[in-house]
């Protein structure tokens, strides 16, 4: 499996009907190896990694948690 954090929410909010222009950051993790493991272990670690992800690509949409890792980087 190979994990994906997009930052498409800051032009495309969810559930809004009106887009507006601007930058999505994209990042492509390595791949997670799935052979023998039980989906819900596998999938906690690919949510684990595209939300720490997240919080570097877009860490203005996590400053209420406090918890922005680092700058976003243009991938």
């Amino acid at each position: 499996m190979i994990p994906i954090a997009v930052s498409s929410a800051k032009c495309w909010p969810r559930k809004a009907f009106i887009k507006t222009p601007g930058i999505v950051d994209f990042s492509i993790g390595k791949p997670i190896p799935s052979i023998g493991r039980k989906p819900d272990e596998l999938m906690r670690e690919v949510e684990a990694w595209i939300e720490a992800e997240m919080h570097r690509l877009d860490p203005e949409a996590y400053a209420d948690s406090g918890a922005a890792l680092t700058e976003p980087r243009r991938v």
